[in-house]
């Protein structure tokens, strides 16, 4: 897991912690968010890295069960 969440371990990070966290190392609120990282992270699948492990890593979970 990328982003694990402290106080539920088997929980992810909220993406208001990341986004504030941006905005504690000096990026005005809204210029950059936790989203704006998730395209690099998928340039592994151009080098034979599953999608399914990168959307896992992503905490990506399919919604159509």
């Amino acid at each position: 897991m990328a982003f694990p969440n402290n106080r539920r371990p088997r929980d992810v990070m909220s993406a208001t912690t990341v986004n504030r966290a941006l905005e504690h190392m000096g990026y005005a609120s809204g210029a950059v968010t936790g989203h704006d990282f998730a395209p690099p992270l998928y340039s592994p699948a151009r080098d034979g890295v599953p999608v399914e492990f990168i959307e896992l890593q992503l905490a990506h979970v399919e919604r159509n069960r």
